[in-house]
């Protein structure tokens, strides 16, 4: 038998099936002539029909209106060209942010004087999927949008508002934001087991008689001895994919956008390190020639632009968190960053040239060589007379002359590499052990030479950049980081996710209200997973 597949048919039987019309050939031959009015108006009755069911089951699109997850998403912002080094960066122009503008360049700190925010543009526009949560559980780093958990906002209109976070914590987990990393055990907190945890700081929630379990167990005490001794090691630091690692790096300094007014090593923040030759750093970037190895070390200098103008050379900083979308007032309130990321793309002449990319964190230097068609990677101890600690080697196609795109990072205790954009894989993984939870201490070496080149042979190196890891800030202890030199960590927050809930925290720490405030979220309240970008033109993209 011929199917009919006729668009037309095959809209006015579904028309037929909204509306309830008759639907046998008999009922439709007794049927008088229709009215061409009534067509059109059945037709419009079912396309809402159908946006009205595609929006409740299928998809749904949203816009950003807070700057809680910057750089990822933008909320309200005012695009800000920077008059030093030419750099486009958003500004928070939301309304819990609005304010007198203390604008700061992500790349050059260029501190630009207040100016009236006229040109504010809508936050970015997603497409939030929302059938996938019903076939498969949330993971971890997805984007979920849910419900407010707790009283609406609004109690006049009795409506919770919908918020958009990071999934970081699942059920059954007990998660720690420490040293801005995450850290997380499995299925540790048993609530019943009363000679394990004491009952006063872990009463049983029924859930008959709550309709929630509200109750994170937000650093208690039995919780935080246990993170900090740790005897059986059940708490394992979560690492980012090399996708994720992408998605959340934020920009300390591209040398493509060099600020005009200024020289030297202020200008260019490379220079060669003490006794150091071969190197030649101007505007095209680093070039070395020369049969021996030496380095050029990165010096994190921000001058004082409080006069709109630099007013005198100041000793290189510890690179902070500063994101350009926040409001600040002093860098005496932004956290030390010791995950960091290099990229380069470098020009050898031949195959003998040899490369060194090195991340300096807590005084120690983990490096990876690039040599021969080779990537060996190191770790080397704060003690001079230690021997560097293999953690792994993989094969590149670095073996000719030629122009490479290459990356390192060292974020979540891990060092990742990527050569022409694509990550190499070590046996190792290039993992190492996560620092003991004895506090983390900044040395001169994060301070004066966070990242090196070490080069051997004629190498041009060109759009070199610095970044560094996303920063979790922990509630507990201190709301802003010690203000001591060097600076060190030595609070943490720890809080237990109950079945069937998650933790949601923003990609703008400093600046998010989240998990950390307002507690836990319940599977029931979440809408669907942001997949997409499709408004502005220029940020259309997957959200990862």
């Amino acid at each position: 038998m011929k199917k009919d597949n006729n668009p037309m048919k095959i809209l006015k039987f579904l028309v037929r099936i909204v509306l309830g019309r008759p639907l046998s050939e008999e009922a439709r031959k007794r049927e008088t002539p229709k009215d061409p009015s009534r067509e059109v108006a059945e037709t419009i009755v079912f396309v809402i029909v159908l946006v009205l069911m595609l929006k409740l089951f299928v998809a749904e699109a949203f816009v950003i209106p807070t700057g809680s997850m910057a750089s990822t998403l933008y909320g309200d912002q005012v695009l800000i060209d920077c008059p030093e080094c030419g750099y486009r960066y958003p500004y928070s122009a939301s309304r819990n942010q609005r304010q007198e503008p203390h604008l700061c360049c992500q790349n050059c700190g260029y501190h630009a004087p207040p100016t009236a925010a006229t040109d504010i543009n809508t936050g970015d526009r997603v497409l939030v999927i929302k059938y996938g949560y019903h076939f498969a559980d949330p993971e971890r780093f997805d984007v979920p949008v849910f419900k407010y958990p707790e009283e609406p906002f609004n109690t006049r209109e009795k409506q919770s508002y919908n918020y958009i976070k990071r999934l970081l914590g699942l059920p059954n987990e007990t998660l720690a934001i420490y040293h801005g990393d995450i850290y997380v055990a499995k299925n540790l907190v048993d609530l019943k087991d009363r000679n394990r945890f004491p009952a006063d700081q872990f009463p049983l929630i029924n859930p008959e008689n709550q309709r929630e379990f509200s109750s994170t167990y937000h650093n208690k005490e039995a919780l935080r001895n246990l993170f900090l001794d740790d005897p059986k090691g059940e708490f394992k630091i979560f690492r980012k994919s090399p996708e994720q690692i992408l998605t959340v790096r934020r920009l300390v300094f591209d040398n493509t956008h060099l600020p005009k007014s200024l020289s030297g090593k202020e200008k260019f923040r490379w220079a060669p390190a003490d006794g150091e030759t071969g190197w030649t750093v101007n505007e095209s970037g680093l070039s070395h020639t020369g049969e021996k190895l030496t380095w050029i070390a990165y010096n994190h200098l921000v001058p004082d632009w409080s006069n709109g103008k630099q007013s005198s050379l100041i000793q290189p900083d510890y690179i902070r968190d500063h994101l350009s979308y926040n409001p600040i007032t002093t860098r005496d309130n932004l956290y030390w960053t010791p995950d960091l990321m290099v990229e380069t793309f470098a020009e050898i002449e031949s195959a003998e040239a040899e490369i060194i990319l090195e991340l300096v964190k807590a005084g120690e230097r983990f490096q990876a060589k690039f040599s021969k068609g080779k990537c060996e990677l190191f770790r080397v101890p704060t003690d001079p007379t230690a021997a560097p600690i293999p953690l792994g080697e993989a094969e590149t196609k670095i073996n000719k002359a030629g122009k490479y795109h290459l990356r390192l990072a060292n974020f979540d205790c891990r060092l990742t590499v990527w050569v022409d954009k694509k990550p190499l894989v070590f046996a190792t993984q290039g993992d190492y052990p996560p620092p003991p939870r004895t506090g983390l201490v900044a040395t001169e070496l994060d301070r004066t030479e966070p990242v090196r080149i070490g080069s051997k042979g004629n190498v041009v190196f060109t759009s070199t950049q610095i970044y560094r890891d996303i920063m979790y800030h922990h509630r507990s202890d201190l709301r802003f980081p010690l203000t001591s030199d060097p600076p060190q960590y030595n609070g943490f927050d720890i809080f237990y996710i109950h079945p069937d809930h998650y933790l949601m925290l923003g990609d703008n720490s400093a600046a998010s209200q989240d998990s950390r405030d307002w507690g836990l979220v319940p599977k029931r309240l979440i809408l669907g997973k942001a997949v997409a970008i499709y408004w502005p033109l220029d940020r259309i993209g997957v959200i990862k």
